[in-house]
């Protein structure tokens, strides 16, 4: 196939799509990055692009469909157009490897989660050689230092701070696709946010499949308490959240941090992903349902403002209605401030595979309805408690769905929308919470 002839200004096109996790936001946020050096500059459409790259998740069946879907609307840009480069990268790259390149023939580049810095050096490859390219060595450790990202937009940024997993968790089929546990050095995280702060960053998300294993195997072995204590008298650094936490790495270490250090916000994402200590065995989840909610406690002891969020699956294989009360029971017990709860699905590579998926379709929706409906009151009950109080909330920018108000986050992660009444993105304002649904708080901005 002929390479696109170009005149020398011509300004090389960029669209990229994400699917999954905030890890995958920021994957895509330095691929972007490392292609602007190449002097691709982003684009809001396929049609437009010279190479498109679809940035995917294998966590769910769903996400992994939306990229096939995809892959097929765009079939007949490739065939109008040869010299148009088609890449997917992450979890799904990782996971499928070459059988995409197979299963798509209009598919250039397969690059898996470890070796993304390559990306503008594979897309040169395939540019100069018209063949197929792939990279999914799932040992390589992430080069973290060497994926510049475009400039900051907004007061929020996220940081990877550690990747990959190394528990077996039998329905999850993230230690396949993101590799095993390769975290930050400390420093190198705490220079990251510095630099992020000169461009007018004032919150930061620590991200990390598994974060509060945060620190195995860098010298000296800090853990992410030690991580947040370096990261906190940082100039101009407001806020910092971490995501995800696991139950069986919790420590009072770490509940302490988040009590004791100003900028660490009081909110703490941890699944505990079945109420039935049956099923948490079968997941291989290694703790009892007792165990966790005495994490629940210890923290909420040691931080009283501190609000909760979970992840919960539901039609797991095996799971009765006795093992399903159980998970209504945690619910209710723990009143979280937010749950994601997920209909089970059989991930390719899991040891849950064998198990099959005898859960009926039918009684997966059914229980997905009622632990949303009770989530729901739970929300609204908490955000009810915030009417006629004042919050602290970081200001965003305009709200997604109504351009005309503001929208930010208390420290606890709630979502506050507000007439922007002069403020700007990063302003801390106190907002007079008025209203709410389940969803958001409503209120106005009493002072800057």
């Amino acid at each position: 196939m002929p390479i696109k002839c170009v005149s020398p200004d011509y300004v090389m096109k960029l669209y990229i799509e994400t699917f999954g996790c905030q890890m995958n936001v920021l994957d895509s946020q330095l691929v972007e990055g490392s292609l602007a050096r190449d002097g691709y500059t982003k684009v809001s459409t396929p049609d437009e692009a010279d190479l498109i790259l679809y940035n995917t998740c294998s966590v769910r069946d769903r996400a992994e469909e939306k990229v096939r879907s995809r892959l097929g609307r765009i079939r007949g840009l490739k065939e109008s157009r040869p010299d148009l480069v088609i890449g997917i990268l992450g979890c799904m790259a990782q996971r499928e490897s070459g059988k995409l390149l197979s299963a798509w023939p209009h598919v250039d580049l397969v690059c898996g989660t470890r070796e993304l810095h390559r990306v503008p050096e594979l897309v040169r490859e395939i540019q100069e050689s018209r063949r197929p390219a792939k990279a999914t060595d799932i040992r390589a450790d992430f080069v973290f230092d060497t994926m510049p990202r475009p400039g900051v937009d907004g007061p929020l940024a996220y940081v990877s701070v550690m990747r990959g997993c190394d528990n077996v968790c039998s329905f999850c089929v993230v230690p396949r696709t993101r590799g095993r546990e390769n975290s930050k050095p400390l420093q190198a995280v705490v220079d990251e946010l510095k630099g992020l702060i000169d461009q007018g960053v004032k919150e930061v998300m620590l991200l990390g499949q598994n974060i509060n294993s945060y620190g195995k195997g860098l010298p000296g072995e800090p853990d992410l308490a030690d991580l947040l204590a370096a990261l906190d008298p940082i100039p101009g650094l407001e806020r910092i959240r971490f995501v995800t936490s696991n139950p069986w790495d919790m420590t009072e270490k770490l509940f302490r941090a988040m009590e004791e250090l100003p900028t660490v916000c009081e909110y703490l994402h941890f699944p505990f992903q079945s109420g039935s200590d049956r099923i948490l065995e079968s997941m291989r989840r290694d703790y009892t349902a007792n165990d966790y909610l005495r994490l629940v406690d210890r923290a909420r002891a040691l931080v009283p403002t501190i609000e909760l969020a979970t992840d919960i699956i539901v039609g797991y294989p095996g799971e009765d209605d006795e093992d399903f009360e159980a998970t209504v029971r945690m619910v209710r017990e723990v009143e979280f401030l937010q749950a994601y709860i997920f209909k089970y699905s059989v991930r390719p590579g899991t040891t849950a595979v064998r198990l099959g998926d005898p859960v009926p379709i039918p009684t997966k929706k059914s229980r997905n309805r009622i632990l949303l409906e009770i989530q729901d009151e739970i929300t609204l009950r908490k955000r009810k408690e915030k009417v006629g109080q004042t919050e602290q909330v970081l200001v965003e920018g305009p709200s997604k769905k109504v351009p005309e108000i503001f929208s930010g986050r208390t420290r606890q992660n709630h979502l506050a929308v507000f007439p922007p009444d002069g403020t700007v993105p990063g302003d801390l304002v106190d907002v007079l919470v008025a209203d709410c649904t389940p969803r958001v708080l409503r209120g106005e901005v009493c002072s800057r």
